[in-house]
């Protein structure tokens, strides 16, 4: 009797097991869930340094959100075409090259407007809108087409952009501003710089490629 009921119960243990293989398998991964995992996968660690006190804390003026490239392209080296498209010269450890593509403001401004959502979830105060820190997000967004890297094409630190800069968040491929800040929410790295607490200022740039492709930056300043 004894061993009767050890059959039984290893055959409902079997007929178990079988079904939840079974679900498991019938079960199919949210697309938008598995390219985001993809995408995060295929992006390298920021290169963070937390010591916020080697910040120039000089801060700079600040205002509200502009599209008009020209208030927030100080950088010579970013020509504004007649056709509102943007070349940008970029220095490399071989000498220059150009790359060009459009600046999507309106998915960098949603963007921001994600980034202090997911602040004030965490209970921190909204970053304010910074144009110098989108300049330098705009050149960082045009340089990372060139190099995917937080080292700049020219090997130097993504810091020496410009100065008052605290943190940099990149993202490549993402084809809207939800789906960059989901992928940043997922990496620890990049949510510890969203949701660092003593960042006051932000500024973001979306760059389209000329080959289509989307190439995010934003930058954090105290």
């Amino acid at each position: 009797m004894f061993r009767i009921k050890r059959i039984f119960c290893a055959i409902a243990v079997i007929l178990a097991l079988s079904l939840a293989v079974s679900c498991a398998g019938s079960q199919s991964l949210d697309p938008e869930i598995a390219q985001d995992a993809l995408l995060s996968a295929t992006e390298p660690s920021s290169e963070y340094d937390d010591d916020v006190s080697t910040i120039i804390e000089d801060h700079l003026p600040m205002g509200e959100f502009t599209d008009d490239l020209s208030k927030v392209t100080p950088n010579p080296a970013i020509t504004i075409e007649a056709n509102g498209s943007l070349t940008v010269l970029v220095e490399t450890t071989n000498g220059t090259t150009t790359t060009s593509g459009n600046s999507l403001t309106d998915e960098a401004a949603a963007l921001i407007d994600l980034v202090n959502t997911e602040r004030k979830n965490a209970g921190l105060p909204a970053l304010e809108y910074d144009p110098y820190l989108e300049a330098s997000a705009l050149m960082r967004s045009a340089e990372i087409t060139v190099s995917w890297s937080h080292t700049r094409p020219n090997g130097s630190s993504w810091s020496t952009v410009a100065d008052d800069i605290g943190g940099e968040n990149l993202g490549s491929g993402y084809p809207n501003a939800g789906r960059v800040i989901k992928g940043w929410m997922n990496s620890e790295i990049h949510k510890s710089i969203v949701l660092y607490p003593t960042f006051t200022r932000v500024g973001a740039a979306a760059f389209k490629s000329s080959n289509g492709k989307l190439f995010w930056a934003m930058h954090f300043g105290l």
